[in-house]
């Protein structure tokens, strides 16, 4: 051990940092913070939910795949379905659309979805 870390130690200073880090990381967690960013209001779901949520944001995502669809951003929110980002076209967006109604778990979908005119 360093002589800094030593005297971080005696100090108490190492296990502050330590406490504002971790303190932190969960506030990134109870907020909702995701990898998209587009979810950030308190989140005040279950695990059990949150984990539902997840499930579901996957199906919709092999969804996607299967329509050869990139760059599409999915949110899910109580069985909400939030999509954002380009398609090449609207009926490209009515289509992906209707198959994600369709997916176990999804209770209605947001579409934010952008094609050119």
């Amino acid at each position: 051990m360093n002589t800094l870390t030593a005297k971080m130690l005696r100090n108490g200073t190492l296990l502050l940092l330590c406490t504002l880090i971790l303190g932190a990381c969960g506030s990134l967690v109870a907020t909702g913070a995701n990898r998209s960013g587009t979810y950030t209001e308190a989140d005040e779901r279950n695990l059990n939910d949150v984990s539902e949520d997840a499930a579901v944001t996957r199906r919709v995502r092999e969804v996607l795949i299967n329509h050869n669809i990139q760059g599409v951003n999915v949110t899910t929110v109580g069985g909400m379905v939030y999509l954002t980002g380009r398609v090449t076209s609207s009926a490209t967006a009515e289509a992906v659309i209707t198959d994600i109604r369709r997916v176990r778990g999804v209770s209605s979908v947001d579409s934010a979805l952008r094609y050119p005119h």
